[in-house]
């Protein structure tokens, strides 16, 4: 089963009243959401470079400063899911989502989360959350993990019509290009994956694993000929690689 590798990407916005903590001297200078989303961005920085003692114990701290930020509870809840913990990485999203129920970023990861957990449905329901949120900038991305988890549930028809619609949003998206090109290639819509892989050959590099496409798109096709062409070309410009070996 595959699925797209999301980036936890949480906004850090200004302006927030300024607070004290409880039982502490009132400073006026000192804004606990402010010092949260430090934390918060500290914490992802650390998880990124792999240090994940540091980027917990900034996770926590920024959990003391605003525990009603739901930006703090979401990055939990990816630092969680990371580790492997995921009953509190749930248990994380849904604080997150309880107190920021519009944020489409955080439907879209608790999706995600819910699909790799083999939840289907309870997916489906948090992503068509984000997708159908008007504000929301990246229903592509949204569209294309919906296209993965229906496809994981062997539900292709919904998949291909999910991947369809990741690139009526962006039609440039190569990923979800050459993930089309696939679902067709395994309905053995050959026409279909030709003109698919043609619009990725577009917009994106070739490839050892486009190039592989082709040539397996070709031989679908009874193109014997191309195919050959295909995997000669495999062969020149990528002598080394995994594919070039199995050709």
């Amino acid at each position: 089963m595959r699925f797209a590798i999301l980036a936890i990407v949480v906004a850090i916005t200004t302006g927030c009243v300024s607070q004290s903590q409880p039982g502490a001297l009132a400073r006026d200078d000192f804004d606990m959401q402010e010092a949260a989303k430090t934390r918060i961005s500290l914490g992802l920085t650390y998880l990124k470079n792999g240090n994940y003692k540091a980027a917990k114990m900034n996770l926590d701290k920024a959990l003391e400063f605003a525990p009603r930020l739901a930006d703090t509870h979401y990055s939990l809840a990816y630092y969680y899911q990371l580790v492997g913990e995921n009953i509190r990485a749930e248990e994380s999203y849904s604080n997150a989502m309880s107190l920021a129920p519009r944020n489409a970023d955080i439907a879209n990861s608790y999706g995600a989360f819910l699909c790799q957990q083999g939840r289907y449905e309870d997916a489906m329901g948090f992503f068509d959350k984000a997708v159908n949120n008007k504000l929301y900038a990246n229903s592509a991305e949204t569209y294309e993990n919906m296209a993965l988890c229906a496809q994981g549930e062997g539900r292709i028809e919904d998949a291909i019509s999910f991947m369809e619609s990741a690139l009526n949003h962006q039609p440039g998206r190569a990923k979800s290009l050459l993930l089309l090109t696939e679902l067709y290639m395994s309905q053995n819509e050959w026409d279909k994956a030709d003109v698919a892989l043609r619009r990725y050959q577009k917009v994106a590099r070739v490839t050892p694993d486009s190039l592989w496409l082709a040539m397996e798109i070709a031989q679908g096709k009874g193109d014997l000929q191309s195919a050959r062409g295909y995997g000669d070309m495999l062969v020149s410009m990528y002598p080394g690689h995994a594919l070039t070996k199995r050709y």
